[in-house]
């Protein structure tokens, strides 16, 4: 399928919400060249970390519709339409075309834990209906399924999707489907935890909710590792960030991370206006929001 192939650091911009929960253009728009002029490849939108969930469709549609006229054609913008329904993810995707998208992210069906023939059923529909590329969001932390190596490969044999983002955390997964498409299918890492590791083993790209907060530092490792192979400096610069990836990745309890809060309030540390998560999330403890100063300070990036 034709289209700008994704690759490098591409944000899943999130959304920006004024004070009662209602999506802030302005904000958003700022938001989106923050991101620009830090060097990132690309942007995406309505996924995960832009609250997709949280928000109703016509609120998805209206975001991807303001990225992507911020970005006016100055990088790819790759829109979130995945839904458990095959009939809403096909609606979402013909409205992220008619917005210009250059592609689509989509996360398979999920609550109702679809087989592998009906994961593939709900590619076929898709294909038919849309003439923009397809990126598989794959996400077993959120969805409770698996798409294991070999059936993202299969999908992409069959033409039904274009590119992998891989939010599975294991940078093996990379390697793995490089191999069994032949490296002929970009493989963008999706998750936070293992960047640099991702790069090592083949990832194209990045596509993690930490991009948001620190998309210079981000754009800088890929420059480093992928783009001119100096494993030193990408080695030195991924531990300096490793405090805040850690932070962002894990809790002690074994509880979700508050990765998203984190994300947005570390905005704020950095004097970006940007609103909070929507409820149920709620704002960090005064502890976590200790931490992530000290974190934020180590890179220079606030003051403690």
């Amino acid at each position: 399928m034709a289209g700008k192939a994704p690759q490098g650091v591409m944000p899943p911009s999130i959304t920006v919400f004024g004070g009662d929960e209602v999506v802030d253009e302005d904000g958003l728009r700022a938001h989106v060249n923050f991101l620009m002029e830090n060097g990132v490849h690309g942007v995406c939108t309505t996924g995960t970390t832009g609250e997709a969930a949280a928000l109703t469709d016509e609120e998805r549609v209206r975001v991807m519709s303001i990225v992507v006229d911020e970005v006016n054609g100055r990088l790819p913008v790759y829109a979130g339409t995945g839904h458990d329904s095959t009939k809403l993810t096909i609606e979402l995707s013909k409205q992220a075309e008619d917005v210009g998208a250059d592609g689509v992210l989509v996360v398979h069906p999920y609550y109702r834990l679809p087989t592998v023939r009906e994961i593939t059923a709900h590619f076929e529909a898709l294909r038919r209906a849309i003439n923009i590329p397809v990126m598989l969001y794959q996400n077993p932390w959120v969805t409770k399924i698996d798409i294991k190596p070999w059936h993202v490969a299969e999908l992409f044999e069959k033409g039904l999707i274009d590119s992998v983002k891989e939010a599975h955390g294991d940078p093996t997964r990379v390697h793995d489907i490089i191999q069994l498409t032949g490296g002929r299918m970009p493989v963008i890492y999706g998750h936070d935890v293992a960047v640099f590791e991702a790069f090592c083993a083949g990832a194209g790209g990045v596509i993690g909710g930490g991009d948001n907060l620190i998309p210079a530092e981000m754009s800088r490792l890929y420059d480093l590792v992928v783009v001119k192979r100096d494993m030193e400096g990408g080695r030195a610069l991924w531990q300096r960030l490793l405090p805040l990836i850690q932070l962002l990745s894990y809790t002690r309890t074994g509880e979700r991370s508050n990765w998203l809060q984190m994300v947005k309030e570390g905005l704020e540390m950095r004097g970006r206006t940007v609103g909070k998560a929507r409820m149920p999330l709620l704002p960090l403890s005064c502890e976590e929001r200790a931490q992530l100063r000290s974190c934020l300070a180590a890179l220079g990036l606030v003051r403690e």
